[in-house]
């Protein structure tokens, strides 16, 4: 059973759990860390009571999702220099495109061709197959068996993300720092029960029927078949 703390009659669940997973060596120095979603069924969309959501989350259907294996962590800049220098299939990839420099921060300001092009340079060179995960994957995944906005439960802090939890003014318009009830803090760092840490961003992510640029590639899947007959486990 999960350890439930209460913080200003707000609900957190934390869960200790461990994964499936296995690491593609894109390198000497670097690899790709990729964990097993397991297989199930998950209702998909929001209720209409749910602070924030949109009508286009609507109306929620139950879908049924297979296993498949998904980046444990966003796309690093250095997994994406590597890949970016190995071998054009459609087109060529800008080795260091992100605003925001580092090689262990997430790789952003790429478009939708360009992470399907990083997907198939992995696919050909590791002869297994790599792909963007459908937007039922992501919620699939994100969510983890839960039906809360967040993994964690129904609102989120700086204690379980990596942002700044506080009002911030720019121009004209005022960015609540804080989600429903949350706890106004001052700065993603907890993994779900999957052992894949959650993709709370605040940059679009990147899936199988979202065209389009100036995205962070926050997933990547690659089917359980394929590791299966690799010998990943």
């Amino acid at each position: 059973m999960p350890e439930e703390t209460i913080e200003k009659r707000i609900l957190i669940s934390r869960y200790k759990r461990s994964g499936k997973h296995f690491i593609e060596a894109l390198s000497d120095e670097i690899g790709l860390d990729m964990v097993l979603i397991p297989g199930g069924k998950f209702l998909m969309g929001a209720p209409e009571d749910e602070l924030e959501s949109l009508d286009r989350e609507r109306p929620q259907h139950e879908v049924i999702v297979p296993s498949f294996f998904m980046g444990r962590f966003p796309i690093t800049q250095a997994q994406w220099r590597v890949i970016a220098n190995w071998s054009q299939v459609e087109r060529s990839l800008e080795p260091d495109p992100s605003h925001f420099k580092g090689d262990n921060c997430p790789v952003e300001q790429v478009s939708w061709e360009e992470a399907v092009e990083f997907c198939q340079r992995l696919s050909v060179k590791t002869g297994r197959t790599y792909r963007l995960p459908s937007e039922a994957e992501w919620e699939y995944a994100c969510r983890a068996g839960t039906t809360t906005p967040f993994h964690f439960g129904e609102t989120i802090g700086d204690e379980l993300a990596n942002y700044c939890a506080q009002d911030k003014k720019i121009l004209d318009t005022l960015y609540k720092g804080t989600y429903g009830r949350g706890i106004e803090g001052n700065t993603e760092k907890k993994p779900q029960k999957w052992a894949s840490f959650p993709r709370i961003t605040l940059d679009y992510r990147i899936c199988t029927e979202m065209p389009g640029s100036g995205a962070k590639m926050t997933g990547m899947t690659a089917t359980e078949a394929h590791q299966k007959t690799a010998g990943h486990g």
